[in-house]
């Protein structure tokens, strides 16, 4: 549980508080989403989380994240990963963001599952777990393609080019174009 010094430091005599939402917000971020020293730097660093209502905003994206489709273990690592962004207002534009994207009928789950098999097939065909992740984060767009695109890439480049497919990690772009596109460039150079 958050120190009594530490939650004393930002409230206010002037100023009044919702204690058994702030005492229910605290709890329920210690039990569901962080360790307690990471609870204490959480909200010393954004006490905004507790007394401005933001409180309520954390239980709004946590639903939404469930609703979508999004495992509890994942928005755990995204709060825990993420801990600096958790302010009031990123919590607002995330929750946002996700009304918007619930509003048009899109599936995040479903989105959020085809990347994970594009990132899983990355992972079967040989590449080590930090080399994807690396490759992933210069070129996210990879993981917009289907495992049975990525798959043929692979396959051409290890079996038809003999390249190991180590080779992904230097050279990016392979993944990035079309199959057509591939075999007309490897053939062209002949």
């Amino acid at each position: 549980m958050v120190l009594k010094d530490e939650i004393s430091q930002f409230s206010s005599d002037e100023s009044y508080y919702d204690w058994g939402r702030i005492i229910d917000t605290s709890e329920f971020v210690e039990s569901y989403l962080l360790e307690d020293e990471k609870l204490g730097m959480l909200f010393s660093s954004n006490p905004g989380l507790l007394f401005s209502g933001a409180g309520k905003n954390v239980y709004v994206l946590i639903c939404q994240l469930l609703k979508v489709g999004i495992k509890m273990e994942e928005v755990r690592l995204l709060f825990t990963d993420n801990m600096h962004l958790v302010t009031e207002k990123c919590l607002k534009n995330f929750s946002g963001r996700l009304s918007f994207l619930d509003e048009l009928r899109l599936d995040a789950g479903t989105i959020a599952r085809a990347g994970d098999q594009s990132f899983y097939c990355l992972l079967e065909s040989g590449l080590d777990y930090n080399a994807v992740t690396s490759m992933v984060k210069q070129v996210p767009p990879i993981l917009n393609q289907s495992r049975d695109v990525l798959e043929k890439k692979i396959n051409f480049l290890a079996n038809r080019l003999h390249y190991p497919v180590e080779e992904l990690e230097v050279f990016l772009a392979y993944l990035c174009h079309d199959m057509e596109r591939i075999v007309r460039r490897i053939f062209m150079l002949c």
